[in-house]
């Protein structure tokens, strides 16, 4: 009996070691796959529609569109991030676009700006931004984005999954702030599936989506060595 206690036990530490801290939050037009150790979303997911694309955009103005407010399907304890570390780390870096960050939505405002609900929920909780290197989020995230909504997201309804990719063995911090090594995204449309996994560095100099493209299984594969028990929904 005490030998399997023990074998019990050990099972119990290693099934929570390699347990992903995540629990899964399910807003009205999407979800997020929440990491508690890094207070972070760090895979969310969404349907997109001509119908989406095609409706009339609500303007990106008031409080509830322009500062971080919480989220209130996990514990305030979770929330870490506001507004004021986004200003106090790009101080030290003077409007360096290479350098300083903007507030990164893993789902985009504009994928969302056809409803009131979907666009507050998407726009300001912590649970769907990050800290995203200014130039790469103006740049060729903006263009990867752009794809999706216009050139996809016009002409096909899709599925769109994306996140952020953050290390345990050498994580990158202000304060404490996770900072992705990585954001990536995956759409599927119409028996197609593309992907791509954009460095979150001031070294990507690049505007080109084509840059960041990446086949799904290879991107599948970084993911899991990120996050081993993650549970990937494409």
């Amino acid at each position: 009996m005490k030998q399997l206690y023990l074998l019990f036990s050990w099972l119990l530490i290693v099934v929570n070691c390699q347990a992903q801290h995540t629990i899964q939050l399910n807003h009205k037009y999407y979800t997020v796959q929440f990491d508690t150790v890094f207070c972070q979303g760090i895979l969310n997911h969404y349907t997109q529609t001509i119908a989406h694309h095609n409706s009339t955009k609500l303007k990106r103005e008031g409080s509830l569109l322009t500062e971080f407010h919480k989220d209130p399907l996990i514990p305030s304890k979770w929330q870490t991030v506001s507004k004021s570390d986004y200003a106090n780390y790009n101080k030290q870096y003077k409007g360096d676009k290479h350098n300083t960050v903007d507030i990164g939505h893993i789902i985009p405002y504009q994928s969302m700006s056809f409803d009131s609900i979907a666009a507050e929920e998407t726009m300001m909780f912590s649970t769907n931004t990050a800290f995203q290197i200014s130039w790469f989020n103006e740049q060729q995230w903006k263009n990867i984005e752009a794809i999706v909504f216009d050139s996809i997201g016009s002409k096909y309804d899709c599925e769109v999954y994306t996140g952020v990719l953050i290390s345990t063995s050498h994580p990158h911090k202000y304060n404490q702030v996770y900072i992705a090594d990585y954001y990536f995204k995956v759409v599927k449309f119409d028996h197609f599936t593309l992907a791509w996994l954009g460095l979150n560095s001031p070294t990507n100099t690049s505007t080109k989506p084509s840059d960041a493209a990446i086949s799904i299984d290879k991107l599948k594969a970084i993911i899991l060595q990120y996050y081993p028990s993650l549970q990937l929904g494409f």
